[in-house]
């Protein structure tokens, strides 16, 4: 089942590294939007599997044999008398409490708790955030503790930009550059966003790939957001030397603890974002609502599809398997008649 699962996630993943990489010319938005359907689709897989499974499955179950069911319908009433339609098999052996399929069942979801309350505890930390501050200027709060040391947006009926207590001292140039950033973050819904792909990572945990495809999506949402701060008409030399220079101060820091959902402007490597802030070429434009319904729906139409594989698969290999046991049946019947 983990193999399975692993092989599913791979492909629906590497479509979306092609079409992201196709889409290179594209906005950070588009992409952004192509990681997030394919997170999310990876949430409805073990769904859509479900639900294909019981649309597909149109064999007898496995205790009764094609030819019996075929012969029995074919026989008289002497014939369904002295043979029983269904065989009475032995019962099977009691499988080992700890065989190698559950074993993994068992690690696997083990992984599963272990990164829900990691990600509990963020949201807990998110929370506790909030509480120590002080409202500026609606949703603008500034941090009255020692953390957070950069501003985070979190929040979904109650949206927050939290600035870190060091901002008190920030010029007023900077403020206004981290607000706008921030604000972009509240007003795509980053927030959510982060938690999709978050969730996608407990599930998948053991698929590194899921975690490559959520770092991707966080390093777009960032894109998109410092493409609304150009585009509300800040000065990209500028953006890009303030943003530099909180790079290289937040880097001095120790190491900050997880904060789920929540977007930070400064990640660990912002060379890209600095060269693409920085580039004339670079499209910088939101999405639009018709591109935006159609890598949604296309993304998790593959999902679907992708979900269902293995179940039209084995259909088809059992309607092949069946299909010399009813031949031989039927020369049985003609050989019967001859004689």
């Amino acid at each position: 089942m983990i193999l399975e699962l692993a092989l599913k996630t791979g492909g629906v993943l590497v479509l979306a590294a092609v079409l992201a990489r196709l889409c290179y010319r594209a906005s950070a938005a588009v992409r952004h939007l192509i990681w997030l359907s394919a997170l999310a689709g990876l949430l409805i897989m073990p769904v859509a599997g479900r639900l294909a499974s019981w649309d597909l499955r149109v064999l007898p179950a496995d205790g009764v044999s094609v030819d019996r069911v075929v012969g029995g319908a074919g026989s008289g009433p002497a014939s369904r008398e002295s043979e029983p339609c269904c065989s009475l098999t032995k019962p099977s052996a009691v499988q080992p409490n700890w065989s190698p399929e559950d074993l993994l069942r068992r690690v696997w979801l083990l992984g599963v708790l272990v990164c829900l309350a990691r990600m509990g505890a963020g949201l807990w930390r998110v929370r506790r955030l909030a509480v120590d501050s002080v409202e500026l200027e609606p949703p603008v709060r500034r941090s009255l503790a020692a953390k957070p040391r950069t501003a985070i947006a979190f929040g979904i009926w109650k949206p927050v930009v939290l600035l870190p207590s060091e901002s008190i001292d920030w010029s007023a140039s900077r403020r206004q550059m981290v607000v706008l950033h921030e604000l972009a973050h509240l007003r795509r819904h980053d927030f959510v966003s982060n938690l999709i792909a978050e969730l996608a990572c407990a599930i998948y945990w053991f698929n590194p790939l899921v975690w490559l495809g959520a770092r991707a999506m966080r390093a777009e949402a960032e894109s998109a957001a410092d493409d609304s701060v150009l585009g509300n008409g800040i000065r990209a030399s500028d953006y890009a030397s303030e943003l530099l220079r909180m790079a290289a101060e937040i880097g001095k820091l120790p190491g900050r603890p997880a904060l789920s959902g929540a977007s930070s402007m400064i990640q660990n490597r912002i060379e890209s974002r600095l060269e693409r802030i920085l580039s004339s070429s670079a499209r910088r434009r939101g999405l639009t609502l018709l591109p935006t319904l159609g890598l949604c729906i296309g993304m998790l139409a593959f999902t679907a599809i992708v979900a269902g594989a293995r179940l039209a698969a084995q259909e088809s290999a059992s309607q092949t398997s069946a299909a010399p046991t009813l031949s031989g049946q039927g020369s049985a019947d003609r050989k019967g008649g001859v004689g």
